[in-house]
């Protein structure tokens, strides 16, 4: 099951950097609850228009310091990502902390809640 959270997570990277909307549909659930980092609660489709409308763009996405609790339908995913991109024209460039809490539904996994905050 690890292996398959880590391999998930390598597809929601690309997703994010490729700006692939598609993709990001299939790993988001439908019910996400997201914390942005000046606070604004967001949810899958704010998530989605954000990628899709090229507001929010990544070149670069490096993840380091995961950590991971696990159970059987739930994985809680800690991760320092050091970003380069913009949103809304403006860097965002830095170093963030995420928490990704994936849920097993109808045999698939899903982002169902979140949060990223700058990290140091």
């Amino acid at each position: 099951m690890k292996q398959e959270i880590l391999n998930l997570e390598e597809t929601l990277r690309h997703a994010m950097l490729e700006g692939d909307t598609a993709k990001l549909d299939e790993l988001i659930d439908d019910s996400l609850i997201f914390i942005a980092p000046n606070g604004v609660v967001a949810n899958k489709q704010m998530d989605l228009d954000a990628h899709k409308s090229g507001i929010q763009k990544m070149s670069d996405i490096i993840f380091s310091e995961r950590k991971m609790e696990l159970n059987e339908n739930l994985a809680i995913v800690t991760v320092i990502a050091d970003i380069k991109g913009i949103f809304a024209d403006v860097d965002i460039s830095g170093k963030y902390r995420y928490l990704r809490v994936w849920q097993k539904k109808n045999n698939s996994w899903k982002i169902v809640a979140g949060s990223v905050q700058k990290a140091g």
